[in-house]
């Protein structure tokens, strides 16, 4: 139905309403940006607008760290709210606070929590936040947020600056950066000659209640303890969002000390529904915040935040075994070395510096999350909020967007960060051990929320065990076939599809598939013939007269699709209530575990491949700038994005090879909106990794696609000190691989593994 908005009109409207590319976005800025870090930029992904906005914070950050402290901003006073699920939108012009939790490329609104803003002089109206809107969100807004440039912005691995405009005329620079659990803020007054220092002295708010939520009440209670004789301030936070609702929430606490300057005991002092109290110095209840002011006249106004999901002495534990008595520019230095490691494991020469920033981008957002939650002494809080101690050595991973990262992210972390991914496995296997026995599907800090269908944990597992991680196969096998049959009931098990969600018995197919593959490799034939079975029930909701997956009520009867002159125009509606997140067409190629079969099914390999041919031209009609789904391939989504690679089954390297350089030039660009979609947790990122790579990974299977790499050749650091190097001869635009070599020997067909 979108291709009648193909044509000028829609273009012109997108870009003038739309949030595409804000003028303040020019190509001087761009530079900027990247004089400041060439190969990796932060705002790559911080804009767009509708389901084109990629959601990812700006901010500072160490490699999977806790601490992600980003700007949370607004435009004209105003919260666009599907353009903040990351808190950041490049389409505004005032920062509310920055703050030190966020979600990594999710499209839902939850954490921004901990808001602190510098300030000249703030009175009770500039600390003064309300609801503007009575349609059951809460939009909350507070007065005290700054005016901002995107010229006055840079940022890079670890590190965000930007200065903001007081309304005093005053301009306050802000630096942030970060270790694993304590966010750094360094701020620099630039006063105008006609105020005074006394009469205008430098502030700092922290709102304990400030957040990215919506939900009303989120912010459940909070207390706080300033101490100026020490130069330090604490407390906690109990707070429950749009998402971490789901799980009861948690609560947050917090250290903070003051390093360059005094706090001023006169003029600081908790503020509470928007009355200032000077001189008092602990408060609790909703809506608190504290107003610190310095009196001396040294350079910067530093605070140290250190945080902790377990208590008070953890987030002290934390401030002084990753801060110390370090300054702001010991702790950068010592984040970028660690950012510096991370990227390194993959070196690239040729190509353009383009597509150096977009894939050194895409690594640096593949390697923001999962999250570890491992606090001091080797402690964590578990999914049934007991603190647990882990063996020396390892760690506990969390904020894992299952149904997103399995696919592209998840493979990428096996592939460069062994020890990372085989933790995160082990922690999903802890998850269960806390949770009945059930493996997580979206889990999120130290609880499920539940998230989306299937349950992919389990291909993460087998994947993982499959690449030769060090994962205890019996307990993942032991959990993977109960989480799956307690989630798919009986009733799955005898009709063989879930009535009227084709999605979700695809999506257990994959699932049992892997289970199947496990069992077959640990010799336990009763499983692997049961999971073997309910793995080709693929073929319970394939349509042989119209040839798509489709839905069936729970008496068997066809649902839509059984008249093929309507179906024409249904399949390619991305809203249907049907399919999960996408339509007919882009499920069409979603059976990850039998590519072949489903071949057979569509009148053999000539017809597959001219449906692909169909599927992505028609794509290429409709212009909607990521605004709204596209009905044919959708980079911006999950569900086909492994399409591409799928003409490598009958052996077409050329027609991979153009529509994956058409995604990557059209899709991915240097602007702020230049991902596709949600990131979510790195997925679109890794897909673009993967696919500069030249390689895609195959889900529990040994084996990866081949594809045309990005750059003439990669060095890539695998464990054990071995390294793979790729090369390719002759990588000019507009060639085609031909031919493909490991290790000195031609390949007959483009997989390699196995």
């Amino acid at each position: 139905m979108f291709d009648k908005l193909d044509g000028g009109f829609l273009p012109n409207l997108l870009e003038n309403v739309a949030c595409i590319r804000p003028s303040s976005e020019t190509d001087e800025v761009i530079l900027n940006r990247h004089r400041f870090s060439p190969d990796v930029d932060p705002f790559i992904g911080s804009g767009g607008d509708g389901y084109g906005c990629a959601a990812l914070p700006p901010g500072a950050q160490v490699p999977f760290g806790t601490v992600r402290l980003s700007p949370d901003t607004l435009l004209d006073d105003v919260n666009v709210v599907w353009r903040h699920a990351g808190g950041y939108s490049y389409c505004d012009d005032q920062i509310q606070a920055f703050s030190h939790l966020h979600l990594v490329g999710a499209g839902v609104q939850d954490l921004g929590n901990l808001g602190v803003m510098p300030l000249l002089n703030a009175t009770d109206e500039r600390v003064r936040c309300f609801n503007p809107t009575a349609d059951g969100r809460d939009l909350r807004f507070c007065n005290y947020g700054q005016r901002f440039r995107h010229a006055d912005e840079v940022a890079g691995p670890g590190f965000y600056a930007v200065q903001l405009q007081d309304p005093t005329g005053a301009v306050i620079a802000a630096n942030l950066t970060t270790t694993q659990h304590v966010g750094y803020h360094r701020y620099a007054f630039q006063y105008p000659s006609e105020l005074s220092k006394s009469e205008y002295p430098r502030q700092l708010v922290f709102d304990l209640c400030h957040s990215i939520a919506t939900r009303p009440g989120a912010c459940e209670n909070t207390s706080l303890s300033i101490s100026p004789a020490e130069n330090r301030m604490s407390g906690w936070i109990r707070f429950s969002g749009d998402f971490t609702a789901r799980f009861n929430g948690f609560t947050l606490y917090f250290e903070v000390e003051f390093p360059e300057a005094s706090i001023d005991p006169l003029r600081s002092g908790v503020f509470q529904q928007g009355v200032i109290q000077q001189g008092v110095f602990a408060g609790s209840g909703p809506e608190l915040g504290a107003l610190i002011s310095f009196a001396d006249d040294s350079p910067f106004v530093d605070a140290r935040v250190s945080i902790s999901f377990i208590n008070q002495t953890q987030a002290q534990s934390h401030m002084h075994a990753q801060v110390g008595s370090s300054r702001f520019d010991q702790v950068f230095a010592q984040t970028q070395q660690v950012w510096k490691q991370n990227l390194n494991l993959v070196q690239v020469s040729g190509g353009s510096q383009n597509n150096r920033t977009k894939f050194f981008t895409a690594l640096y957002h593949a390697f923001l999350a999962p999250t570890n939650w491992t606090e001091a002494g080797g402690v964590y809080l578990g999914f049934d909020n007991q603190v647990h101690q882990l063996p020396r050595g390892e760690h506990f991973y969390t904020d894992l967007s299952i149904w997103d990262i399995y696919r592209t992210e998840w493979p990428l972390l096996v592939f460069l960060q062994p020890g990372i991914a085989t933790d995160t496995a082990q922690s999903l296997l802890r998850m269960a051990e806390q949770s009945e026995g059930i493996l997580p599907r979206w889990p999120l800090m130290n609880g499920d929320t539940g998230s989306m269908e299937g349950e992919h944990a389990v291909v993460m597992l087998v994947d993982a065990i499959l690449a030769g991680l060090n994962v205890d196969p019996k307990e993942s096998l032991r959990r993977s076939a109960y989480t799956l049959r307690q989630s798919e009931g009986s009733a799955y098990l005898q009709t063989g599809y879930i009535p009227e969600q084709p999605t979700k018995t695809l999506s257990y197919v994959l699932d049992d598939f892997c289970v199947a593959q496990l069992a077959h490799q640990m010799g336990n034939q009763s499983v692997f013939e049961s999971f073997s079975k309910s793995a080709t029930f693929w073929e319970n909701v394939w349509n042989p007269t119209v040839k798509f997956f489709c839905p069936r009520d729970a008496n068997g009867k066809w649902l839509q699709c059984n008249d093929p002159i309507t179906w024409k125009y249904r399949s390619a509606y991305p809203f249907d209530q049907y399919y999960r997140e996408g339509d007919a067409w882009q499920y069409r190629w979603y059976l990850p575990s039998d590519i072949p079969g489903l071949m057979k099914k569509m009148g053999g390999e000539p017809k597959f491949t001219s449906d692909l041919d169909t599927f992505f031209e028609k794509s290429t009609t409709v212009h909607l700038e990521n605004l709204l789904p596209n009905p044919w391939f959708w980079a911006g989504n999950e569900p086909d994005i492994q399409t591409p690679y799928l003409y490598q089954y009958g052996n077409h390297t050329d027609k991979t090879t153009k529509w994956v350089r058409h995604i990557q030039q059209e899709y991915y660009t240097l602007l702020a909106s230049g991902l596709p979609g949600n990131d979510d947790y790195g997925t679109l990122s890794a897909w673009f990794v993967w696919s500069s790579l030249g390689i895609f990974p195959l889900h529990c299977d040994d084996q990866y696609v081949l594809g045309a790499p990005l750059f003439d050749e990669i060095m890539i650091q695998l464990s054990h000190s071995r390294t793979l190097k790729i090369l390719a001869h002759n990588n000019t635009d507009g060639n085609v691989v031909t031919t493909f070599h490991f290790n000195g020997q031609a390949l007959s067909v483009p997989f390699i593994g196995g």
